[in-house]
């Protein structure tokens, strides 16, 4: 489950590094450093300490 919720927290990181630094996406872009931790920090809480759905899709 480790390297689940390791993936997770990249997905959300290199998610925003894309929309903030590569395609500079709106006010994404431009929002302070501190604003994106203020948005991203509940989610990537949630995936280090909250219980993740036990059945994860077919496979």
């Amino acid at each position: 489950m480790g390297s689940l919720r390791a993936g997770l927290i990249a997905t959300q990181i290199v998610g925003m590094v894309m929309n903030r630094c590569i395609w500079q996406v709106g006010d994404i872009a431009t929002l302070p450093a501190d604003t994106v931790t203020d948005l991203l920090a509940p989610t990537i809480q949630h995936y280090l300490a909250e219980t993740l759905p036990t059945k994860l899709g077919d496979g």
